[in-house]
């Protein structure tokens, strides 16, 4: 199997629902013309609104319903206005074998990006009902490149999101991803820069239960880490290409604004400082605090990876002007910068401040 793939869970489906879709057909009564006429009536009216709907959700933005999720409360109407305005929506769509992958829409905010893929199986197909999260490989999934060699993924993290439309067949697919390039003069996310997402089959994983419990009370007995071979691994997890075909959408997001910087000056905070695997709790001098509305970038002069959290695990918070607190949270450390990231969108022009795990308080630079 190529590791392009895309894994989906549908090994719990019976395999005649395969043939259903593939041969799905309407039944005609030629006895009843007048009843035919209704149903024709209905199944318009039927579809006007369905499209309508969806017409509007995509006027709305693709991601309004997906950080609505990852938020504790209702986004904000600068949240909301924020996603409304920046959302690139795209809706460029490919169909191969009856699955249709389609590219909703990208954001950026000069750092990190969201792609929205929306996944339309054949009718029979419930994926709304399956426990995609856990079959799906997400990393495996799509391959997502750009044409400039000098950028290439620094971090990806990507899942499954109900697409909220009422259709069990459909699924939303969110990637996350920051870019890293060597020269820092080419900007990742200028409109000179292609990028490619490239999915290739669609593949159908079960896991061969019995099988399972033969290698825990077997072999594996009694050991709690183990790895499989190679031949008990394709034993185990079953696969077979379900739709043949490739999936290619190509192209260039559209530019953002600039970070809000909130560190004019070195200045000293207490944060985790590892060396050698060691944690210490010290001073750490910041040299830089730029703030994306996706995700923070420090940098530091400790020489080694720093964790900004307290003896209390408490992390840092963006404190709003109308009082409302996000919280970051650690995601990649080099030893001399710190990346944070937060599940919302921060809306740098309504930020107060920002306090530090030890107390600090940072305020945007004027």
């Amino acid at each position: 199997m190529n590791g392009k793939s895309l894994l989906i869970t549908l090994g719990t489906i019976n395999p005649r629902y395969y043939v259903e879709a593939e041969n799905d057909t309407i039944r005609k009564d030629k006895k009843n013309k007048n009843v035919r006429h209704s149903i024709l009536i209905a199944a318009i009216i039927a579809l006007t609104l369905l499209l309508v709907g969806c017409a509007l959700a995509y006027a709305s933005g693709w991601l309004t319903g997906f950080f609505n999720k990852q938020s504790n409360g209702p986004l904000s109407s600068a949240q909301l206005d924020y996603i409304r305005g920046t959302e690139q929506l795209i809706g460029e769509s490919q169909t191969h074998d009856k699955w249709t992958i389609q590219l909703k829409s990208a954001i950026n905010d000069g750092r990190t990006a969201y792609i929205v893929l929306g996944i339309t199986a054949p009718k029979k197909i419930d994926l709304e009902s399956t426990e995609t999260t856990a079959y799906f490989l997400g990393d495996e999934f799509a391959e997502l490149v750009s044409n400039n060699r000098q950028i290439e993924i620094l971090s990806e993290e990507s899942g499954w999101e109900s697409d909220d439309d009422e259709l069990s067949n459909t699924m939303d697919y969110i990637i996350r991803f920051e870019p890293m390039q060597e020269d820092c003069s080419v900007d990742p996310y200028s409109t000179d820069v292609k990028w490619t997402i490239h999915i290739e089959n669609i593949v159908c994983q079960s896991e061969d239960r019995e099988y399972y419990l033969e290698l825990l009370n077997g072999k594996y007995k009694g050991q709690n880490d183990f790895w499989l071979t190679a031949e008990e691994n394709d034993r185990l997890y079953q696969q077979e290409v379900i739709a043949n075909g490739i999936w290619n959408f190509t192209f260039s997001f559209q530019q953002s604004g600039n970070g809000l910087e909130l560190v004019s000056a070195p200045t000293t905070v207490r944060a985790y400082v590892t060396r050698k695997r060691i944690p210490s709790y010290e001073d750490v001098i910041i040299t830089t605090f730029t703030l994306n509305p996706f995700s923070v970038e420090i940098s530091h002069k400790a020489d080694a990876l720093v964790t900004f959290t307290n003896p209390k695990e408490e992390t840092v918070v963006v404190v709003m002007r109308d009082g409302s607190e996000i919280e970051l949270r650690h995601f990649s450390a080099t030893r001399n910068t710190t990346v944070l990231n937060c599940s919302v969108p921060i809306v740098i022009t309504e930020v107060d401040h920002i306090r530090m795990p030890d107390g600090t308080v940072l305020t945007p630079v004027q």
